[in-house]
């Protein structure tokens, strides 16, 4: 389910997205310097602040999103997997977040007993798998996120 190419993707758009929160921080910090010097209060002071929020908005909002996604593909990359067999039960129909990451809640049954169904999640990035409600599957998961999954 996921390439070499989806990290590569990743740590691309992070970098991107990173460079430009930090180039607002520098214009924030030429704002305070610029004021500082021609000693104009409001500017060093509003400006700065302005700029300083933008930062944080830009941060948060736009460039974060990418930096947990890209440490997400790089956890399930290197750490330990484990596999399920089981039966299909459900999919959610609109995603959650997750560790910062968006998911969908992914329902299997292992066994007999309605205790025996297990939550896993779907990544949101990838394209819904179309199973029918019974269907025999085959996961392999890191924790509890999916990274293959085949109808057996």
């Amino acid at each position: 389910m996921y390439t070499d190419q989806d990290l590569a993707r990743a740590e691309g758009a992070k970098k991107k997205r990173l460079a430009l929160a930090f180039s607002v921080l520098a214009i924030a910090v030429v704002v305070l310097v610029v004021g500082l010097v021609i000693r104009m209060e409001p500017l060093a002071t509003f400006g700065t602040a302005l700029f300083a929020c933008l930062f944080y908005a830009a941060l948060e909002l736009y460039a974060m999103p990418h930096v947990r996604y890209a440490r997400y593909l790089r956890d399930i990359k290197e750490g330990l997997s484990r596999e399920t067999d089981a039966e299909y039960v459900s999919i959610s129909s609109a995603p959650r977040t997750s560790s910062g990451v968006l998911f969908y809640d992914f329902v299997v049954r292992v066994g007999p007993e309605p205790e025996d169904e297990r939550l896993f999640y779907y990544d949101a990035d990838k394209p819904l798998p179309n199973f029918a409600p019974g269907a025999h599957v085959h996961i392999t998961s890191f924790g509890n996120y999916i990274t293959e999954i085949k109808q057996t």
